[in-house]
């Protein structure tokens, strides 16, 4: 949530900083956001394994059904958003993470590049639409949790 609130900061060092970790989280990271990305794309009220389930989840009918491919648009979405491309690699300190940021970078660009049914700017399209659900279920998430305290 905090990285996703940065994306609104007039910094752009910022906002570059917080889309490329949230695409490395999305990335690197996957095996622990898969259940929260398919939950946040489910219908509200639906039955999480529900064949029905996942013709009512509200998204376009374009949007692909692969989490993981979900997942992929999303983070092509946030290197959408990076605004200084170039140098958003100078914003990480520890080579670890620079060296982890061009290999999330390049496999998020190959794996698009590869899906061509889909133009590039749907690409991106999508991957708002399922980061703006993500942030909504954890915003959710969030307030059911301070309300349970």
């Amino acid at each position: 949530m905090c990285f996703s609130k940065a994306l609104n900061s007039e910094k752009q060092d910022v906002h570059d900083e917080a889309a490329a970790r949230l695409m490395m989280l999305l990335i690197q990271w996957q095996r622990y956001l898969i259940n929260k990305v398919e939950q946040a794309c489910q219908a509200q009220g639906a039955k999480p394994y529900s064949f029905l389930a996942v013709h009512n989840d509200g998204l376009p009918n374009d949007m692909p059904m692969a989490t993981n491919t979900k997942m992929l648009f999303t983070a092509y979405y946030l290197f959408d958003e990076i605004i200084d491309k170039t140098n958003v690699v100078n914003e990480f300190i520890v080579p670890n993470e620079r060296k982890a940021f061009e290999y999330v970078k390049k496999h998020i660009l190959d794996n698009c590049n590869m899906l061509e049914r889909t133009p590039q700017y749907r690409k991106s399209e999508l991957g708002n639409i399922v980061f703006d659900k993500i942030c909504k279920q954890l915003r959710e998430d969030i307030e059911s949790y301070s309300n349970n305290m």
